[in-house]
């Protein structure tokens, strides 16, 4: 593995750090097991970021519902409990915010792996380490990477997912995340733009 993407494995995420397995610098191939290590780590840090900013996400809207209630009936008496709410509210967003960017940079580091990831394995271990169901292989070729597996196809733990409206996978997490922001960026262009032009 490149060194880039060792340091880029050992620093993604907020509060997990990563050992990953080196390969020598003069040959960039990489083993199957180096390669499902490192895409398990990735997994395993974007899993974390997912269930952190589900749980953040679930008590913003738990106090919201409280602080409404409370104003609702004899707010004034309340004032104080409502503000310790509110004070927790802004607390669980700036958690949230870190567990979105953990969870974005998963995504740019899976942009940044999945080609020497891709060179390095055959579909059938690709489909293997995404959990994608035999079934559903039948549809992929062999030059399907892991980005098309993941985002294009969406068949990321395509079992246990069977009959879901969107895919919920992890990683097709942290890439809608990445891709989110980027149609935002496109989206705000225009107005930028504008304001510099005159």
């Amino acid at each position: 593995m490149k060194n880039e993407l060792h340091n880029k494995l050992a620093g993604a995420g907020s509060q997990y750090i990563w050992n990953s397995v080196m390969t020598d610098d003069r040959n960039e191939r990489m083993s199957y097991l180096e390669a499902s290590i490192a895409l398990n780590m990735m997994r395993r840090n974007a899993e974390n970021a997912c269930e952190l900013l589900d749980i953040c996400n679930s008590e913003i809207e738990n106090h919201r519902v409280i602080i409404k209630n409370l104003k609702g009936c004899c707010g004034l008496f309340y004032t104080s409990w409502i503000a310790e709410l509110e004070l927790n509210i802004g607390r669980l967003r700036d958690h949230a915010n870190q567990m979105r960017n953990s969870l974005l940079q998963c995504g740019l580091l899976l942009i940044d792996f999945a080609p020497l990831f891709d060179e390095n394995t055959t579909l059938n271990q690709r489909c293997k380490l995404l959990n994608v169901d035999i079934a559903d292989r039948s549809t992929l070729t062999e030059s399907d990477g892991l980005l098309n597996i993941i985002f294009v196809y969406g068949l990321e733990d395509s079992a246990a997912r069977r009959g879901a409206i969107f895919n919920t996978g992890v990683m097709s997490r942290a890439l809608n995340l990445i891709f989110h922001d980027f149609s935002e960026c496109i989206r705000g262009a225009p107005m930028l733009v504008s304001q510099f032009t005159g």
